[in-house]
């Protein structure tokens, strides 16, 4: 039985400023001279698109959905005028 990652409409609640900062250090890594990521490769691109809104409406951070390099792979991306 396979198993699927789905994130639950009511997220939003977890998503406060400590529940993003251990998001980031579980999931999180620099890239070099354009902000960082957050591993998002078990989500479908739309949950991902989600996220990435609710990261902008809560937090005022500017955001992108990224290829992750690998078929239905996505990851968050965290600008640098963000990282202030």
């Amino acid at each position: 039985m396979i198993r699927v990652k789905k994130v639950p409409s009511w997220i939003d609640i977890y998503i406060t400023p400590q529940g993003l900062a251990t998001w980031i250090q579980e999931e999180g890594s620099i890239q070099k001279g354009q902000g960082f990521y957050i591993a998002t490769n078990s989500f479908t691109y739309k949950e991902c698109l989600m996220l990435a809104g609710l990261l902008n409406s809560k937090f005022n951070l500017k955001t992108s959905v990224i290829s992750a390099g690998f078929p239905n792979q996505w990851r968050i991306s965290i600008w640098k005028e963000s990282m202030p």
